[in-house]
């Protein structure tokens, strides 16, 4: 036997359509980064850390860990003494204040340009760099390309120039990732 809510059609319509306009922004602004990590950090642990600019310090690691991840960058992490090669996924463990391998001796992320770059930090900087492969090329074009064909996003209005190159996903991460999201924003939610 069914339970009745006591709502009207409109009204459960009215409730679904509420929820939808709430939820779907975050959503969006999830999908646009690639990642629901920050917003779940947000929203399932918003008092694990109790200063704000901790929580934000975290959130920019925990962004860059993504970015990084999204290019398929390397990043080198020193755990007991030794140097590792791992994915975004395993940096990110590292600066996560919910995950069991979370070490608080992690103070930043830093790109740079290649793994020869990386030596020159200390052991508590993650480091990371784009791989020396084929597709990388392949998905900074995917990126030049996809903006010529969007009259809706220009490489201007990020403060980036035509063509994107490999050099800023590391020199303007921020900028290109912007650009990324808008481009998922657009091809997400076309305006036509």
């Amino acid at each position: 036997m069914r339970k009745k809510l006591g709502l009207t059609r409109m009204e459960i319509i009215t409730l679904f359509i509420t929820m939808l306009m709430i939820l779907l922004p975050t959503l969006a602004a999830a999908y646009a980064w690639g990642s629901f990590d920050g917003i779940i950090y947000r929203f399932a642990n918003r008092n694990i850390v109790e200063n704000p600019e901790e929580e934000a310090r975290i959130m920019r690691l925990m962004k860059k860990s993504e970015y990084g991840n999204w290019w398929s960058f390397d990043f080198r992490i020193i755990r007991d003494d030794e140097r590792r090669i791992v994915t975004g996924r395993s940096a990110l463990t590292a600066i996560d204040p919910r995950s069991p391998w979370h070490n608080p001796f992690y103070t930043d992320i830093v790109f740079v340009h290649t793994e020869a770059e990386a030596l020159d930090f200390p052991d508590n900087i993650i480091v990371a760099w784009p791989r020396e492969h084929p597709s990388t090329e392949r998905d900074v074009d995917s990126i030049n390309q996809r903006v010529n064909t969007r009259p809706e996003v220009t490489f201007e209005e990020f403060g980036l120039s035509y063509p994107v190159t490999v050099a800023d996903i590391v020199d303007n991460w921020e900028k290109v990732g912007e650009l990324m999201a808008a481009i998922r924003m657009i091809e997400w939610w076309p305006s036509e």
